[in-house]
């Protein structure tokens, strides 16, 4: 009895110090997110604003040739939004198909022409900030 209850209150500190850290975690990129951004000229800035408006074209354009049973893949809440990508991958057209790579070409040369124009600080920050929460870096070496 004695132990089930010992074990019981190191499972909840274990919960609750693992969220602390995810709280202490947001903070932090959030901070180095407002940091990056005050960093940059407005050049820069209007680039990162047109980036977002173009990748919010094409996703509205893509979006505008969907089938009903594609549309109805996006709003199924049962899957999660990874589960959701690949169910709708699995599910292009051609045409769908080649409009896809067409985009992604064009945002990793957005990508590549912001980052240019980047100084070696911010390019540093940019990388650092970008990784994301949780995702192992497979194969990839990150420098700090």
């Amino acid at each position: 009895m004695r132990r089930r209850i010992v074990t019981s209150i190191l499972i909840v500190i274990g919960i609750l110090s693992l969220s602390g850290q995810t709280e202490e975690h947001d903070k932090e990129r959030r901070g180095l997110r407002k940091g990056f951004y005050e960093s940059l000229s407005q050049d820069q800035k209007n680039q990162l604003e047109n980036n977002r408006k173009l990748r919010e074209e094409h996703k509205q354009e893509m979006r505008s040739t969907f089938t009903e049973e594609q549309l109805a893949v996006l709003e199924d809440q049962n899957l999660s939004r990874m589960e959701r990508k690949k169910a709708l991958k699995d599910t292009y057209s051609d045409e769908q198909l080649v409009m896809f790579k067409d985009h992604r070409t064009v945002m990793k040369g957005e990508k590549e022409k912001f980052e240019t124009s980047l100084s070696e600080i911010q390019l540093a920050h940019f990388k650092k900030m970008k990784r994301r929460k949780g995702r192992k870096e497979k194969g990839r070496k990150i420098e700090d």
